[in-house]
């Protein structure tokens, strides 16, 4: 999307939230206990509505809950808030809240949406608070494996462990800008294997811990029993591993260490996520693409980016970051973002937009040159693969 009103780009959503002083979480059980985790950084009053007798007497999550009756037939009380519905099976739910007179997307929303979309503009227009809902740094770019087709991008040669000081800058750069993030994750490479990566969660924790919801360290989980000294720190309640499982293509000296590492892990009492993925994608990155300018802000528009830090700052696409460099030996000024800290609320404002894709031309200048990710690429690899 080209930019047109820079920093005012999403002021028409973020008027409707304005004067919102209450969210109504619909359903007050398993995603709705997830829901007010996710929004337990806002300052305005959450709620439930739930049919259960039992959770109006007594609460849900520390949260007040009220009847669907009680909210649809007394109205007037609850004029200036929005209803987050957080049920699976919501269409007698949503049908009956629309009949009642809410409009879907202005103050009737389904969690997923409402998470993903339309959180960070909700955050910033009502409560002045810049938030990401994921947002990472990489430690290193040496891995234990060498995949043939690396979705983190990282070159086959070179490759080396950033230096600690200037990962602790990072880091503090990043939670001097944004106010919250929600997963907060380190990643490589392999990250577990950098000589400083203890001290490095404990500062993190130590420092921010109020900044974000989660830290996520990613691993391949093909790394050295040195993860002992980290176990203690890998085990508070708001860490915990994304495992990227490559068990099916690896050899079975590999598997055998990387199963070993998990059950380690796991019977340490370290929360791991496992996540298998069915395919990567291969970008074909290198080759001057036949594309006009339309084609290009349509395909980059669909195109699912990966936005992390580079450089001290936020880059629109930092894949297409990382490999301008190499391909177009420039860097993409016009489609980054330093992070700042000085509060300016017109930069705020910028930084949530290039979030959303905005950018001076409509996409990056290396989209000429990749064949983009999910959702207009289907060339598909295995996940893993050696070389």
């Amino acid at each position: 999307m080209i930019w047109t009103n820079k920093g005012h780009e999403l002021d028409a959503i973020g008027a409707r939230f304005k004067n919102v002083d209450q969210i109504f979480l619909y359903g007050a059980g398993q995603f709705g206990a997830i829901a007010v985790e996710k929004l337990s950084f806002l300052s305005c009053t959450i709620s439930f509505i739930d049919r259960s007798s039992d959770k109006q007497k007594n609460g849900f999550m520390g949260k007040t809950v009220i009847s669907p009756c009680d909210f649809i037939y007394n109205r007037d009380k609850y004029s200036n808030c929005i209803v987050v519905i957080t049920m699976l099976d919501m269409w007698s739910i949503k049908k009956r809240l629309l009949c009642s007179g809410f409009v879907d997307g202005i103050d009737l929303f389904d969690f997923q949406w409402f998470s993903r979309f339309y959180l960070p503009i909700f955050a910033l227009y009502r409560e002045n608070t810049l938030y990401n809902d994921r947002l990472g740094s990489m430690i290193t770019t040496i891995c234990t494996l060498s995949c043939r087709y690396c979705s983190a991008g990282i070159p086959g040669k070179k490759n080396a462990h950033r230096d600690y000081n200037d990962i602790i800058l990072e880091i503090d750069s990043i939670f001097t800008t944004y106010d919250y993030i929600d997963v907060y994750y380190l990643y490589g490479g392999e990250a577990i294997g950098h000589p400083g990566f203890r001290d490095i969660i404990a500062y993190t924790l130590g420092k921010y811990s109020d900044r974000f919801r989660v830290l996520a360290v990613l691993t391949n989980g093909f790394f050295c029993s040195g993860i002992a000294s980290s176990l203690d720190l890998l085990k508070e309640p708001k860490v915990y591993l994304e495992w990227s499982d490559y068990t099916d293509v690896l050899d079975e000296k590999k598997v055998q260490r990387i199963c070993d590492n998990i059950d380690l892990l796991r019977s340490e009492g370290v929360a791991v996520i496992n996540i298998k993925y069915d395919h990567w994608i291969d970008m074909g990155e290198g080759d001057l693409l036949e594309f006009d300018e339309n084609e290009l802000i349509e395909r980059f528009d669909n195109c699912s980016r990966c936005v992390n830090v580079r450089d001290k700052g936020i880059p629109v696409c930092s894949k297409a970051y990382d490999l301008s460099e190499q391909v177009l030996r420039k860097t993409m000024d016009k489609d980054y973002l330093p992070l700042r800290s000085d509060g300016d609320d017109m930069y705020r404002h910028v930084m949530l937009e290039i979030y959303y894709g905005y950018t001076e031309k409509g996409y990056p200048e290396m989209c000429r040159y990749c064949k983009g990710h999910f959702g207009i690429n289907d060339s598909r690899v295995t996940p893993g693969e050696q070389n």
